[in-house]
């Protein structure tokens, strides 16, 4: 939540300054300054229909007063809502509907810069350098003459330097130089210094990344001097960026890399943190963090490829059949026209045969919406399957591309340690694709056959000692492995012996992933009641489950960190066999300290 705030800010000020403050065509200000406040307020949460509807009601109002200047900034919040989430695609769609919206309905003329001035910030969100450039010059053209161009124009030389920034230095450069000369032209402006600070904050990040430490060190010291005179109450956008560089050429390299995973703007901290692991000669860390980056521009490009694929098919589909039935109608109709006009009897047995055929055709156009949804139902999950079992692979495969360049590549000297190093991850990448698509051959054949059908008597306490064995392994040191065995030793139970062996694997290496330290264990315990039933409870003092999260846990590939490794298959395996075993799998949500879950199988499941 901090950081979307801090984002929230970060574009209002990049974007569209003028909008925030109060319009002049309003006349019922106090209400205008209430539904302001409360849209900002709801753009701040994560509800979207709370958002929807604040920023609906203050449009609303805008539009009855006549504020077009406001009713548009209802939907740059509402954009910006949507692009802090990286929700790219929900984000591009919004911007056509706002083009539509000023084509068709409100007939804006000043504020239709406003499209590829968003459409340029959704693209440099996505990498898309050129495209974002080609947007930020279409916008440049149509701000030029308007009431907007003394207060909107600074700011999108501001977006193009920024865009520029990691791509070009040069044109980076000179485009923050047409920024300081349209600020400069305003030096009236209460925000005068603060962009001028802003300017030369910019250009000291510049100088870093050319390695010129001793201009970007001139350059911090006159930013600085220009903040010492602001009185606009706000600070620069790439203050803080500089304060981060500033403090890499002091030493405190740590703090500032800290600061930078801090920053608001997702794309530019892994580019801030690749400089300053530049700066000091840490090739690989600079690799690693591209390579973060990377993957997740691609995750967020597949998401916007394959939807709007979907989106195009299923539209073409459905203009393709409106057509044919319009065609098949035509002929339909010509007919009982010339007979008509030919026979009454024919025309009457015509349209007696007509409401027949149109009967059918209602029936047979009901058929094909219900297969038409259990197809789309089925494309979505088989693209939602690949997209997951895309990224998961992708991410190590990437790695071990990249180490394997390190390895094989000459020029670049490394210790004995870091190749120790590389080959480590190198290996845990391996054993991850292996461990991704065992789990998914496991999940196929119990898929196909009959669990039940295999049977054995299992001793629990030895069944228990095995999964602790068998479980990746953790540091002595930060995490302790507890097994607690409270029951008789001969204790058995008749189920499937790898499947509970496969369960028990699941959420111990589920504990290992999200416990750094404290403790895991596993307990086996026999209830009194309910017919002897055996409980496994594997508990750990992780990071926990979020409340968001807890109500889908149990669903295919859902995990309650995005970010984590893994299909989000082992609870939905987990669940589903414990009960095609006759138990169960519950999340013991009173569990304060970490993670709870516990496993409930019969005596016997025969």
């Amino acid at each position: 939540m901090y950081h979307r705030i801090l984002l929230t800010l970060l574009m209002a000020f990049c974007l569209l300054p003028a909008t925030l403050a109060q319009s002049e065509q309003c006349r019922d200000t106090t209400t205008h300054l209430r539904l302001q406040r409360q849209m900002l307020e709801a753009c701040k949460g994560d509800d979207a229909a709370v958002t929807d509807a604040a920023v609906a009601e203050y449009q609303s109002h805008a539009s009855d007063e006549g504020d077009m200047e406001a009713y548009y900034n209802g939907w740059f919040n509402k954009i910006l809502y949507e692009l802090n989430r990286m929700h790219i695609y929900e984000a591009y769609q919004m911007v056509q509907d706002m083009r539509h919206d000023m084509e068709h309905d409100h007939k804006a003329t000043e504020e239709r810069y406003l499209v590829p001035n968003m459409l340029g910030q959704i693209f440099n969100a996505c990498g898309y350098y050129h495209g974002a450039m080609e947007l930020f010059k279409e916008a440049i053209q149509q701000v030029r003459g308007t009431h907007y161009e003394a207060s909107v124009l600074n700011t999108i030389y501001l977006g193009m330097a920024h865009t520029c920034l990691s791509e070009d230095t040069k044109q980076s450069l000179h485009w923050i130089t047409e920024y300081a000369m349209e600020v400069e032209k305003h030096a009236d402006n209460g925000r005068y210094y603060r962009n001028m600070a802003n300017a030369y904050a910019f250009r000291s990040i510049l100088d870093f990344k050319d390695e010129r430490y001793d201009d970007c060190r001139r350059n911090c010291q006159e930013a600085q001097a220009m903040e010492n005179r602001n009185q606009s109450g706000s600070q620069g956008t790439f203050f803080s960026y500089m304060r981060i560089y500033r403090s890499v050429l002091e030493g405190n390299i740590d703090s500032a890399l800290t600061a930078a995973r801090y920053l608001a703007i997702h794309k530019d901290r892994y580019l801030v943190m690749r400089d300053i692991y530049h700066y000091c000669h840490q090739p690989l860390m600079a690799s690693k963090v591209m390579h973060q980056l990377t993957h997740l521009r691609d995750s967020i490009t597949g998401i916007m490829i394959t939807e709007n694929i979907s989106k195009s098919e299923a539209e073409v589909r459905l203009a393709n059949e409106h057509r044919e039935a319009t065609e098949r109608l035509n002929v339909m109709l010509t007919i009982a026209i010339v007979f008509t006009l030919l026979f009454i009897l024919v025309l009457i047995i015509n349209i007696l045969n007509r409401r027949q055929y149109q009967k059918r055709l209602l029936e047979k156009n009901q058929q094909l919406r219900k297969a038409t949804s259990k197809a789309r139902e089925s494309d979505r999950m088989k693209t939602g399957f690949i997209r997951h079992v895309s990224h998961e692979l992708r991410t190590p495969l990437n790695i071990i591309n990249g180490f394997t360049q390190v390895l094989t590549n000459k020029d670049m000297p490394l210790s004995d340690e870091e190749r120790h190093q590389v080959a480590v991850t190198m290996e845990e990448n391996t054993q991850h694709i292996i461990s991704l698509v065992n789990k998914m051959i496991i999940m196929a054949d119990e898929d196909a056959t009959d669990i039940r059908s295999n049977l054995h008597k299992v001793n629990c306490i030895k069944a228990c000692q095995q999964a602790i064995v068998a479980m990746p392994p953790v540091d002595a040191t930060k995490v302790k492995v507890e097994l607690h065995t409270p029951v008789p030793d001969n204790l058995c139970i008749t189920t499937n012996a790898e499947c509970l062996k496969h369960m028990l694997g699941c959420l111990l290496e589920n504990a290992t992933k999200f416990t750094e330290k404290g403790r895991i264990a596993l307990t086996v315990e026999q209830k009194p009641t309910d017919g002897g039933d055996v409980r496994f409870i594997v508990e750990d003092t992780g990071c926990g489950i979020s409340q968001e999260a807890q109500p889908f846990i149990f669903d295919r590939f859902t995990k309650g960190d995005e970010f984590s490794k893994g299909l989000g298959l082992g609870l939905a395996y987990c669940y589903e066999t414990a009960q095609k075993l006759g138990g169960g799998l519950e999340h013991d949500t009173g569990y304060s300290h970490g993670t709870r879950f516990i496993i409930t199988l019969p005596l016997s499941c025969s």
